[in-house]
């Protein structure tokens, strides 16, 4: 009977393990992909700095700046997109999960 109990409690809690797995997952990826984008921020404005110290007329100046403008939004954007991307495939992973549950309960259901 304790055994029974025991199986039915593991069976009935694999779906929220597989849900705090994808989870730590994900957390995981954004995570490394921030500190990605994060080094790559600091390297492009200490690149950006030794730039534009470099400059001897406004006009040369700013078009170093420009070009560290355009990298840095391309940067922030390429960012966006992939963490956007990571977060739709958990996103997608926990609906299936969830699916799977439901259709699992209303099996149970309609056995008995």
């Amino acid at each position: 009977m304790s055994d029974n109990i025991q199986d039915q409690l593991k069976n009935s809690m694999q779906p929220f393990a597989k849900m705090a797995e994808v989870n730590m997952k994900t957390l995981k990826d954004v995570v490394e992909k921030q500190n990605a984008t994060f080094t790559k921020l600091i390297q492009d404005s200490s690149s950006f700095a030794e730039k534009a110290s470099k400059q001897s007329d406004i006009t040369s100046f700013v078009e170093v700046q420009k070009a560290y403008l355009e990298t840095l939004q391309s940067t922030l954007t390429e960012s966006a997109k992939e963490t956007q991307t990571i977060v739709t495939e958990a996103q997608h992973k926990v609906g299936e999960v969830l699916k799977e549950m439901g259709e699992e309960v209303t099996s149970k259901f309609s056995q008995k």
